[in-house]
């Protein structure tokens, strides 16, 4: 059935692989792709038995030299297709971070890395529907469906497989996971379709977050199914369970100020799918649901190791529990990309360990926003040999003052910083003078030093240099 299928490009994927194509090729005339190279690897992807097809506008001569590279993947009944440029003798290895080897002489051991590409939803990759794609077995059962959904809850084929099945059977809910597919992907969002989705959700939301009280939990749907729960009533967690079992949740929120029972959410199969979970207080200085006596049990589940966001606002974690989150955490939740810690009462006490944790070397964005940080906490942030990987930092609302903002500007570890975020932190004109003129941070895109009394000059060169 293959060879029955092609690709169903829209006007704004066509204009997007346009775009890819213009951004890789620059301005070269040489190792470049056109449109009809993207055409001709997409019709072998879907014709090919391996699932993929790739081809680049030729070997560079020098490993420094950039070629033009486009890959395509089938998944289900759709096709991711990207262009993107590669060095040398360009692979897709070099021109996409997350494909991390490919042999060149022997295709079919690419095959499990392409279509884990394809799974990843990024802004560099349009993903097209194949027309003429065979309908779903008459024979196949929801539960199978909907048990592949939960198995890859980052893939939209088969969120789509079972859109087709519900569709056919004229349920609602397969009509609203194809219109949210097609809004996520950045699709046509007409004003029709975005109006049909209010309609959908305001006639079915009760049925499909299985009556859940808006005082218990908040749901947010995404790609025809909740991604996201925001808890309001801890106490409630048992009579969700089984809703978590049912929908692909990636993202839970504890915004509640009752005690959670972390012993028996920490056992419970489905957090193998969170991706993020956040405790945060209900109101600022409000007591957390969580609280560092449970944090043992958070960081002693086996079912958290891909999760790539944790945030712990209001929980007064205080210097013991960061120092748990130090000493246990490389180890227990060992994918955390983003870490915030936020009006936990942390001091330098506390950050010291944190700095010194290989975890640290990790994460992508750090947030120890209003708490008791000094001087000697963000030095040690600063002298970290843990490898810097950091975009964001994030250390408002404590008092790190004009020896803490040097310290960062001298830091080689904060090179890679997109973001550094030091409102109402006592910082002076020679505070921002250093962080201005350091060439540590050239790659800084946003620097926030609201609050701080850097008097009229210090205003207008921040202003001048980071002015939206």
């Amino acid at each position: 059935m293959k060879s029955l299928r092609r690709p169903e490009w829209t006007a704004s994927q066509r204009e997007a692989i346009e775009a890819l194509l213009a951004k890789a090729n620059g301005r070269r005339t040489r190792r470049v792709l056109t449109i009809l190279d993207v055409e001709r690897c997409a019709e072998a992807a879907v014709v090919s038995e391996l699932g993929f097809s790739w081809t680049q506008g030729g070997d560079a001569p020098d490993a420094r030299e950039v070629t033009s590279v486009c890959l395509c993947a089938v998944t289900g009944v759709l096709l991711t297709v990207s262009v993107g440029p590669g060095h040398g003798a360009a692979t897709p290895a070099s021109a996409w971070l997350d494909i991390t080897t490919w042999d060149r002489y022997r295709e079919a051991a690419n095959a499990a890395a392409c279509q884990a590409w394809a799974g990843r939803p990024r802004h560099d990759r349009v993903v097209v529907r194949l027309a003429g794609a065979p309908s779903v077995d008459a024979s196949a059962r929801k539960e199978d469906l909907l048990a592949a959904v939960l198995t890859e809850p980052a893939a939209d084929a088969p969120r789509l497989v079972l859109a087709d099945w519900l569709i056919e059977r004229g349920q609602p809910r397969g009509e609203f996971i194809a219109i949210q597919c097609e809004l996520a992907r950045g699709g046509s969002a007409s004003s029709a379709l975005r109006v049909r989705e209010e309609e959908l959700l305001e006639a079915f939301r009760g049925e499909w977050g299985a009556g859940v009280s808006p005082d218990v939990a908040q749901l947010r749907f995404r790609r025809g199914f909740v991604e996201s729960v925001e808890v309001f009533d801890a106490s409630a967690l048992p009579q969700l369970e089984h809703f978590f079992q049912v929908e692909p949740v990636t993202a839970l929120v504890f915004r509640a100020t009752s005690a959670i029972d972390l012993e028996r959410l920490a056992a419970l199969e489905w957090l193998e799918r969170l991706r993020a979970l956040e405790f945060r207080s209900a109101s600022r200085g409000a007591f957390g649901a969580l609280g560092r006596e449970r944090l043992g049990h958070l960081l002693g589940s086996r079912r958290l190791r891909r999760l790539q966001r944790l945030a712990l606002v209001g929980q007064r974690l205080g210097d013991d529990g960061v120092m748990l989150l130090a000493e246990q955490g490389g180890n227990a939740l060992p994918g955390v990309e983003q870490l915030l810690v936020e009006e936990d009462a942390i001091t330098d006490k506390g950050v010291g360990p944190l700095s010194a944790s290989r975890w640290l070397g990790r994460f992508e964005t750090l947030s120890l926003a209003d708490n008791d940080l000094r001087v000697e906490g963000t030095e040690a942030l600063a002298h970290s040999r843990s490898p810097g990987r950091l975009t964001h930092l994030a250390l408002g609302g404590n008092r790190i003052g004009n020896e803490g903002a040097v310290a960062i500007a001298r830091s080689a570890r904060f090179r890679t910083l997109r973001e550094l975020s030091l409102p109402r932190n006592r910082i002076g004109p020679a505070g921002a003078e250093a962080l201005l003129d350091t060439d540590v941070l050239s790659q800084l895109e946003v620097l926030d030093l609201v609050g701080n009394p850097l008097g009229a000059t210090g205003h207008r060169r921040v202003k001048a240099r980071f002015a939206s």
